[in-house]
């Protein structure tokens, strides 16, 4: 599916982006890769969760406003803002492994 609208490319990189760090978070919790402390990790973790929060709440309202004023591409923002929301559920399986 070609992707016509910035607004929408952005969303879809930043969910990446953001599905990318969490996974790598939790990968170096659950093999202890670094030398730093278990509990250290989760602290950075939890962190991070909480401001990917942030960010994805602010971006996911410009997604619905756009979904709003563009109606004409209505089956590209909707994709987009599942797409985008896909990484709620496997952020709480992550907060429920470590």
């Amino acid at each position: 599916m070609k992707i016509a609208q910035p607004i929408n490319k952005i969303a879809i990189i930043l969910a990446l982006v953001s599905f990318l760090i969490g996974t790598s978070l939790l990968l170096l919790y659950i093999f202890h890769i670094t030398y730093i402390e278990r509990s250290t990790l989760r602290h950075i973790g939890l962190n991070y969760i909480r401001i990917a929060f942030l960010v994805n709440i602010i971006y996911l309202a410009f997604l619905i406003i756009n979904a709003i004023f563009f109606s004409k591409d209505t089956k590209e923002n909707l994709i987009t803002i599942l797409f985008f929301l896909l990484n709620i559920p496997i952020t709480l399986i992550y907060i429920q492994i470590a």
